[in-house]
């Protein structure tokens, strides 16, 4: 029970940092004019992940045991988050840390 419940805490603190760190970016770059919509739908879209993931996760349950479900679901993650460090390298996108821009002017 204690790495249930020290999981539990670990699984809500990243994602409280996350909602606070996507709601003060989209505070930041967005124009005071359409501010309201975008966190409406970032509430939007946070709210219904939830709903979303509890429908498509549950049934296999019924078919797996948790253990199998969670072991998925940890591979599932880590390989979303490795292809999700490298998609905008490979789209040309620019997001590279080690990207500059190059100085304006006579060159």
């Amino acid at each position: 029970m204690p790495v249930a419940i020290a999981g539990a805490f670990a699984a809500g603190s990243a994602q409280t940092s996350a909602v606070v760190l996507l709601n003060a970016a989209a505070q930041a770059e967005t124009p005071d004019a359409v501010l309201g919509r975008v966190t409406g739908l970032v509430s939007l879209v946070h709210r219904g992940a939830h709903a979303t993931a509890l429908l498509l996760v549950s049934p296999l349950y019924a078919i797996f045991a948790p253990s199998q479900v969670f072991v998925g679901a940890g591979i599932t993650l880590a390989a979303l988050g490795v292809g999700g460090a490298f998609w905008p390298r490979k789209k040309g996108l620019g997001f590279s840390p080690h990207a500059r821009k190059k100085p304006s002017g006579p060159s």
